[in-house]
């Protein structure tokens, strides 16, 4: 596997869960309007599944993105696993609490928006844990060349 396509990889990934997000998450505009079809009537497990792939397929992006610019030796895999588990965990976690408004700070009241506006999904957690081991496992056990 070259680092090539590692990179082309984790950019569709990040891609399909934009996509996914996109089109089936309730808050949705696409989501809303395609609700009528029965394609689309997704419910409980289902739905739950659904829902977290963006956080799944995110870790895993930028896992692998961030694997092509570092040396890929165990610790170094780890902590770039470990890093992106936890970031996005703190975001999702964040948006279970509710912040107020800072003002004169724009981009802290962009964060504080993020994380008021934002649902929190305890399946989004157990996805970028799951996503975070698979990137692992995967960088950990194929032999990567350098393009």
């Amino acid at each position: 596997m070259t680092e090539k396509t590692i990179f082309l990889t984790a950019i569709l990934l990040l891609l399909a869960g934009f996509f996914i997000y996109l089109v089936f998450r309730p808050a949705s505009i696409f989501y809303t309007g395609l609700h009528g079809f029965s394609c689309f009537k997704l419910h409980g497990f289902q739905q739950a599944m659904l829902n977290s792939l963006p956080s799944f397929f995110h870790t895993i992006s930028f896992i692998l993105i961030s694997s092509v610019f570092i040396e890929r030796t165990g610790k170094g895999i780890f902590f770039i696993s470990l890093f992106w588990i936890l970031l996005e965990s703190i975001f999702e976690l964040g948006q279970g609490i509710h912040f107020t408004e800072i003002n004169g700070f724009s981009a802290v009241s962009f964060i504080i928006d993020y994380f008021n506006c934002g649902v929190l999904d305890i399946n989004d957690i157990f996805a970028i844990i799951s996503g975070g081991i698979l990137s692992f496992l995967i960088l950990c056990n194929f032999k990567i060349v350098k393009d």
